[in-house]
């Protein structure tokens, strides 16, 4: 017998239906079984406009084994004597091999663990932030053997099929925006762990992450954020497929030809070069280096630009 000190839950419900909520949903997470005995109700929050109580279910007993922590990122530094490379899928990639040879970790975001592994290339773990099903349907398929890193809002099924071939993971938090109280749950439903919100997508947020980790030397290499001169979307060689929104403009005499969602994450970057300094470094003549190098008042300008109009010095 275990008491719930382990294991407690959160749960909300409309405040007029605490008793049947509570008999229907008074269950140990690890195990899924009813609670036996010695279950406590206590009001965590109100919210009367929307009439509903945060509610926790504690000292419950249960015949189940004690749970096992979510593994997490959780200690700061803890790599500060390491470097890293944070490897996007942009057609860059394959100019960073030197790089990736001596960094003493190597992290594919996406399909970029795949092709870093598939050409022999080192890739120590592999992140991904994605909360859709071509995860572990497409892109992860057949998960290449390494350590993952996966936001806590990917599909719940990513875990569970990485874990079944025989990888490990670890956890952090994506901030998604627009979910009501997200920062709230993440506190009720999850260990401490980082919080990353830079830019928009998995290459981004992994240099939060990398921060927190304290690496003390970080690379981004295939994070292009637009295409290559030559039109390629992918280090794979795949083309632009042509959108109604996209954005170009000429910056140091090349022409970059991007999308608002990229070009607000090579935004992004460019300021936590500023911050990080030569902490940071970009491989190859990406949009996010050519922003790093130019003024806040451009950078500003560029903002303003988002609306499809011409980024131009």
């Amino acid at each position: 017998m275990s008491e719930l000190d382990q294991h407690i839950d959160l749960v909300s419900c409309p405040a007029d239906d605490i008793p049947d909520y509570l008999a229907a949903n008074c269950r140990c997470r690890t195990c899924d079984g009813a609670v036996l005995r010695d279950t406590e109700t206590r009001i965590l929050l109100t919210q009367p406009a929307r009439q509903r109580l945060y509610i926790e279910i504690s000292q419950t007993i249960c015949t189940c084994p004690e749970p096992s922590p979510l593994p997490v990122c959780d200690t700061r530094d803890e790599y500060k004597d390491k470097t890293l490379v944070i490897c996007g899928a942009g057609p860059s990639l394959k100019q960073a091999h030197k790089q990736v040879r001596k960094a003493d970790h190597v992290w594919g975001c996406n399909r970029a663990a795949v092709w870093l592994t598939d050409h022999g290339w080192k890739c120590t773990h592999g992140l991904a932030i994605d909360p859709g099903e071509n995860m572990y349907k497409g892109v992860w398929k057949d998960p290449p053997a390494m350590d993952y890193l996966l936001a806590t809002s990917v599909n719940p099924r990513l875990p569970d099929h990485l874990l079944e071939h025989g990888n490990s993971v670890r956890f952090f938090h994506s901030l998604r925006g627009g979910v009501p109280e997200e920062l709230q749950l993440y506190k009720m439903l999850f260990p401490p762990t980082a919080l990353c919100f830079t830019g928009l997508n998995a290459g981004t947020r992994a240099l939060d992450l990398a921060d927190f980790l304290g690496y003390k030397q970080i690379y981004m290499a295939g994070c292009d954020h637009a295409l290559s001169e030559d039109g390629e979307m992918y280090v794979g060689g795949e083309k632009f497929k042509i959108l109604d929104l996209t954005v170009e403009g000429v910056i140091d005499g090349r022409k970059y030809v991007t999308r608002p969602d990229m070009l607000s994450s090579a935004k992004a970057l460019a300021y936590r070069k500023k911050e990080l300094g030569s902490r940071m470094e970009f491989i190859g003549m990406t949009l996010p280096r050519a922003l790093s190098t130019k003024s806040p008042e451009f950078l500003e300008r560029v903002i303003r630009n988002d609306n499809l109009e011409l980024i131009t010095e």
